[in-house]
């Protein structure tokens, strides 16, 4: 929190379209269902694991995100 704004150790909003763009771009198998899980917050002290599943259809592909921190940093 160096200029007042507390920091996230863990974006799903990010993690989910970084999963969209790698699999657009075949970075990622395509496939019906596609899972990964992203690390963040390492460097925070703040270790944090968010699962990401993408299921295509062949004309729509759906992005499931969820996951969770290691413990709750105060506000104080």
């Amino acid at each position: 929190m160096s200029i007042g704004i507390q920091e996230e150790s863990a974006t799903g909003t990010a993690s989910g379209a970084l999963a969209v763009y790698l699999y657009k771009y075949g970075i990622l198998p395509k496939a019906s269902e596609t899972a990964r899980t992203f690390f963040q917050g390492m460097f925070m002290a703040r270790p944090s694991e968010i699962e990401i599943l993408l299921r295509d259809d062949g004309e729509n592909t759906k992005v499931f995100v969820g996951g969770g921190v290691s413990d709750i940093i105060p506000l104080g």
